[in-house]
């Protein structure tokens, strides 16, 4: 009777200590639950967020590509016609030489041949002169950098949109983007240089276009595809239900067998 009391002080504490570990785990599972509810909000804001930066800078880096053509078309038109007129000038000067125009008696004739090399000449040094005056090649150069970097710079950022998944770590998921953000930066900083509003007005209806053409032609794709798929696999069934049925024999025949079947068809 004695230790009664202190039988029932040891059972009251023991029961109190349980209570406590068992307040103690709900509260760690809560804050582990509301620890992972963070980081799955933060994974998702993440990827929102990296997929914008993606669609933005692609398209910014595609328009600027399609200034690149415009300027690699000027260059290229320019350069041909001065290859073009170079030649038809050493053409005129051979059959000036060869047939003797100058001692024609035909006076326009002299004259015509006088006046196209000093035409096709001043043709050759104006569109020389426009080439270097308008910077076409270094222009194409200096864009040409931008658009290697932006993309690099794209495909880096949708590599950290994929590892967002497997990463368990808030902080390091931060100090990951911190870096890859500035890249970002520096790449729009880099087409912001050479893209302006009127590139964008002029070439945006024309990608837009392009990106539709582009998503109808891979459905169509996926489609027949599907088809071609599904096809394959009702004939492989109907092989298969053939088979056993006994429709189709899988094993060799022999040459008698062979022979007999010819003859009781």
């Amino acid at each position: 009777m004695e230790n009664e009391p202190k039988i029932i002080l040891e059972n009251l504490l023991t029961q109190i200590n349980s209570e406590i570990r068992e307040i103690v785990n709900q509260n760690s599972d809560a804050q582990n639950k509301s620890l992972n509810f963070e980081l799955e909000f933060e994974k998702t804001k993440f990827q929102k967020l990296i997929q914008s930066k993606i669609d933005n800078l692609t398209i910014r880096f595609n328009i600027l590509e399609f200034k690149y053509y415009d300027y690699k078309k000027y260059y290229d038109l320019t350069s041909i016609s001065i290859i073009i007129i170079s030649t038809l000038l050493t053409i005129i000067e051979s059959v000036k030489s060869i047939f003797n125009i100058e001692e024609s008696s035909n006076y326009g004739l002299i004259k015509t041949f006088d006046l196209l090399p000093i035409l096709f000449s001043s043709s050759i040094a104006l569109s020389a002169t426009m080439l270097k005056f308008k910077k076409y090649h270094e222009k194409m150069e200096k864009i040409s950098k931008c658009v290697d970097l932006s993309i690099t710079t794209a495909f880096k950022l949708e590599k950290f949109k994929d590892n967002i998944e497997t990463c368990k770590d808030l902080i390091k998921l931060r100090e990951n983007y911190s870096k890859i953000h500035n890249e970002y930066i520096k790449s729009e900083e880099n087409i912001e240089k050479f893209l302006k509003y009127k590139d964008l007005v002029k070439h945006m209806q024309t990608y837009y276009q392009l990106n539709l053409r582009h998503k109808k032609a891979f459905a169509n794709y996926n489609y027949n595809q599907l088809k071609i798929n599904i096809i394959q696999n009702m004939q492989q069934q109907s092989i298969q239900e053939d088979i056993e049925s006994g429709v189709i024999e899988t094993r060799k025949l022999t040459c008698m067998e062979k022979i007999s079947k010819f003859f009781h068809r």
